[in-house]
């Protein structure tokens, strides 16, 4: 309950459309009939993620906000980007910049201030794709493990540093203690992925208990990157914009000569920009 509108991230993959549609189940059961709800997706022209939104935001009958963001929108937040996360790291970089242009917008255009996510999901139901090659549900078991205590290097902080930077503050509930102590005592096998379909698990559990939350095409639909679900199928990619941007700013001669400085030398041009960008701010370590 808050005297301002609820918001949730909805990228109109399988956990931020989980998290969405309970709320929106949530103030149904409640009565809370006229309790607004906001939903927020982002990506460049023709991106996935715009348009699987459209289809939950739909489905829940949310007031869904479409942001539709220019390539050059994101290589200018670059630098704020590095600046508000304090990492180099490429990937994080990479899905952090358009949760920040995001954020902006959120704070910009709207009232709310608490904003819910499905960060955590991925790590504690095995959601990524590697782990349909894991040689045994145990060993699967103990990556999930290792990637959770090691959130609040990546996707913990990406969230938290992209969104605090503009005001807003962040709600995880696949975070949620009870959540992750309940998820970690089943059996390596029911945990892993199944039928070839990673966090099994988690879909046919919502699929059996709340039929109908969301359409089949979301419940079943194949894990995405952020990156590269904001990313345009009709225009370059978000990760090759950074590439190129780099690549402009890193000659070969200069590059070759630059990444040298560094142990380990950065092994692409994204990744000696970025390191480059960081030490503006934070200078060499």
């Amino acid at each position: 309950m808050s005297d301002r509108p609820i918001g949730t991230f909805l990228s109109g993959g399988l956990d931020s459309s989980i998290v969405a549609a309970c709320i929106k189940k949530f103030h149904i059961e409640q009565g809370h009939l006229d309790t607004n709800l906001n939903t927020f997706s982002i990506g460049l022209e023709g991106s996935p993620d715009l348009a699987y939104a459209e289809i939950v935001a739909k489905h829940i009958k949310s007031t869904h906000h479409h942001v539709e963001i220019e390539s050059d929108e994101c290589i200018n937040a670059v630098e704020d980007v590095v600046y508000a996360t304090e990492t180099f790291d490429v990937t994080t970089i990479r899905a952090s910049t358009p949760m920040y242009l995001l954020s902006k917008y959120i704070r910009n255009n709207t009232k709310d201030v608490v904003i819910y996510s499905g960060e955590g999901a991925d790590e504690v139901t095995q959601g990524y794709l590697y782990f349909k090659k894991q040689p045994n549900p145990k060993e699967g078991a103990l990556e999930s493990l290792r990637l959770c205590n090691q959130l609040y290097e990546f996707d913990v902080l990406r969230v938290d540093r992209t969104t605090a930077s503009q005001g807003l503050e962040i709600r995880e509930p696949f975070l949620d203690k009870d959540f992750i102590r309940h998820y970690f005592s089943l059996p390596a096998n029911v945990k892993c992925p199944r039928n070839g379909i990673e966090k099994y698990h988690l879909r046919k559990a919502i699929d059996v208990t709340f039929p109908g939350l969301l359409p089949d095409e979301i419940l079943w639909r194949q894990k995405e990157a952020f990156s590269d679900g904001v990313s345009s199928f009709k225009k370059k990619s978000w990760v090759e914009v950074l590439k190129d941007h780099a690549e402009a700013c890193f000659p070969d001669e200069l590059y070759e000569k630059e990444r040298r400085q560094y142990t380990p030398m950065p092994t692409h041009k994204d990744a000696l920009y970025l390191r480059k960008t960081y030490e503006k701010y934070y200078g060499k370590i």
